[in-house]
Order: structure tokens, then C-alpha cells, then sequence
């Protein structure tokens, strides 16, 4: 989840509760029954797809994007609900190793997550000027 400390700092705790357990809702819906959930602690979440045959992986970004957006229009909240992903894909009957496969999800995150940050700051300094 992005931005999990300001909500917290600006807003107070039972709106970085709110925003988390929505967030959760969100991801539960996009991931849809084939699919685990879970927050892994502070801001950050794992999901797992569990079938062999799941819609693809652009179309639960997709759902997942639909539904925060639909969550920020609805929750009349001053602050925005965002996050970034990081997904690996790990074919369990080639013996991936699950550990590998989170660890490579996580640094996709990360990096994803400083992308995001790099174009906001941009976008803020480009209507200070």
C-alpha cells in the first residue's frame, strides 16, 4: 500500500485501518476465489494464485485497479488509496522455490514502488513552477 505512514500521520490510525482493510476487500476481489490474500505486515500484501488455469495476471491488475478506483470515488476520503505490485510467477510442479519467488516478487514491488514515487515527485514539481 502506498502511502500507508502519511494516512496514518495526517489522518490518524483508524483511517490507515480503514484504508488497509479496504485495500484487503479490494485485493480479495480482484484475486477472486483461485486466490490468497494476505497482508504480510505494516503496508504490504502477498497474493497467490492457486490454479493451473487463472485469467492472466494483466487482467487482475486490471480488476484490482478498477476496484480501488471505484473505492476512492465512493469513500468521500480526503487521501487517495494506492499501491504498487511486484509478481512473480512460480510453477510449483517445476520445483520453484517458493522463497525465490517471493523474494523476486518483492524486489519488483520495490521497484515498481520507486517508480511511482519518482513520477509523483515529479508531478508535484511541475505544478509548483
Amino acid at each position: 500500500m502506498d502511502n500507508l505512514k502519511l494516512v496514518n500521520d495526517g489522518y490518524g490510525h483508524s483511517e490507515g485501518d480503514f484504508s488497509i482493510k479496504s485495500l484487503a476487500l479490494c485485493l480479495k476481489e480482484a484475486f477472486g476465489e483461485n486466490g490468497i490474500v494476505g497482508r504480510m505486515g505494516g503496508d504490504e500484501f502477498a497474493a497467490f494464485i492457486l490454479s493451473e488455469k487463472t485469467e492472466g495476471i494483466e487482467s487482475i491488475i486490471g480488476k484490482k485497479r478498477r476496484y480501488i478506483e471505484h473505492l476512492n470515488r465512493t469513500a468521500n476520503k480526503p487521501y487517495h488509496i494506492d499501491m504498487s505490485m511486484g509478481f512473480c510467477e512460480c510453477v510449483c510442479e517445476n520445483s520453484y522455490d517458493f522463497k525465490e519467488a517471493v523474494d523476486k516478487a518483492d524486489g519488483k514491488l520495490y521497484d515498481n514502488k520507486t517508480e511511482r514515487k519518482r513520477r509523483n515527485k515529479n508531478k508535484v514539481s511541475e505544478t509548483e513552477h
